[in-house]
């Protein structure tokens, strides 16, 4: 396998994000989040924002999407130039199984048909990135992340959404790095859409202003 000189990596991102679909997401851009934006947080709104140009609605799935986080009472902060829709996304899964006594095992033996559980123990914990679990009667998947947050409840808003982007080249944009942009990342390729990371406008809960003021 090659492996990429900085130069190269650089040109074939630049030619990656050119040629796309026409769709963009943007992942937790909000408010409560706004600590962890590069150091001038109303410039990097302001960059977004005029991107979001580049991406005009039309009658189909073109255009920019918002995935907003609903969660501890958070609300949407911005709405985007060629905002097409505002996605609600429910991190977490620990609220979901923290009353069952046996915690995470026991809640999966809940939220599974015996089919798809089955499934699930046949990995024996060894699972791998994207792997996805139907939930029992509902429009809604677990998957497997593996990294700061190891699984991702998929509620059936981004369901919707992501089964409408099958096959499609979109842009993602947003954060946290290796958090919760990751999840949907490897989400999106789980349902068959082909991501690509536009790193201009992606901060990091790492290297926000707020935590380089610590």
């Amino acid at each position: 396998m090659k492996i990429l000189t900085l130069s190269e990596f650089i040109v074939n991102e630049s030619i990656s994000i050119i040629d796309h679909d026409g769709i963009l997401l943007i992942v937790d851009v909000q408010s409560n989040f706004k600590k962890y934006f590069p150091t001038d947080p109303n410039g990097f709104l302001k960059k977004l924002d005029k991107y979001c140009l580049e991406f005009p609605s039309d009658n189909g799935l073109k255009g920019v999407y918002q995935i907003w986080d609903s969660n501890s009472g958070s609300k949407p902060s911005y709405k985007f130039k060629n905002q097409k829709d505002l996605v609600e996304k429910k991190f977490g899964v620990k609220k979901f199984y923290s009353k069952y006594k046996g915690g995470f095992k026991e809640w999966i033996t809940h939220i599974f048909d015996e089919k798809t559980l089955q499934k699930f123990n046949d990995k024996k914990n060894k699972f791998k990135e994207g792997d996805a679990f139907k939930i029992k009667d509902k429009n809604e998947f677990l998957i497997y992340i593996g990294n700061n947050h190891k699984w991702f409840y998929v509620n059936e808003e981004l369901v919707d959404l992501f089964k409408k982007l099958n096959r499609k080249k979109v842009i993602v944009v947003g954060g946290a790095e290796s958090e919760c942009i990751e999840d949907v990342y490897i989400t999106l390729k789980s349902f068959n859409v082909n991501p690509v990371y536009n790193h201009q406008y992606i901060y990091s809960a790492e290297t926000g202003n707020y935590l380089k003021k610590k």
